[in-house]
């Protein structure tokens, strides 16, 4: 019997003013002991968290070491925290994460909308799924992310890694993801509205 894994997605949706996003960044260190570490971007006080999004060192086929994205979602109001994992050192010893927040300091009001999926244990045909969140009508999806809490790098439990995070249309936010270890759950896209 193949255990599950969840998939929880979700987006942000709100109508924004022209030139009011201002980007922010923190970064991270990610060493080959360590196997995985999160970088947590931040707005200043009066401002609001709309977007986000992560970057790390090596991704591209034969480049070393490549950090893999878990997670990238919005934390509280002001915050984005990404979280990558440390994959196929070939030599190096550490590479750098990076967090991005975009800052809206007309404070528009978000609500978050969320959905899950369940993945299955790797080798499995359904080890590959996506989640969908939806905004209400009359709003837009303005951004979305994903969470893949209790990652395993050692893949003695989940390992879950995102293949899309993306809007679809004007009111949905989708992520698929690929459960490369065991039993865990995904969380992946909120929809902000």
């Amino acid at each position: 019997v193949a255990a599950t894994v969840g998939v929880v997605t979700g987006i942000a949706c709100t109508a924004l003013a022209a030139g009011a996003l201002k980007e922010r960044s923190a970064s991270a260190t990610i060493t080959q002991t360590e196997e995985f570490d999160s970088a947590t971007a931040s707005c200043k006080r009066g401002s609001t968290a709309v977007s986000g999004g992560f970057e790390g060192t090596g991704y591209g086929q034969g480049v070393t070491p490549q950090l893999l994205p878990i997670d990238s979602a919005r934390a509280g109001k002001r915050q984005w925290t990404s979280a990558g994992a440390f994959f196929l050192s070939a030599g190096t010893t550490s590479g750098e994460f990076t967090s991005y927040v975009y800052c809206d300091d007309s404070k528009p009001r978000l609500k978050t909308k969320s959905a899950t999926t369940t993945l299955a244990d790797s080798g499995t045909p359904d080890a590959i799924g996506s989640a969908t969140a939806k905004c209400k009508r009359g709003s837009v999806a303005v951004s979305g992310g994903f969470d893949s809490s209790d990652f395993l790098n050692n893949f003695s439990g989940p390992a879950i890694f995102p293949l899309t995070s993306r809007r679809e249309g004007k009111r949905k936010w989708t992520v698929s993801a690929f459960n490369d270890g065991g039993v865990k759950r995904f969380g992946s896209g909120w929809v902000w509205l």
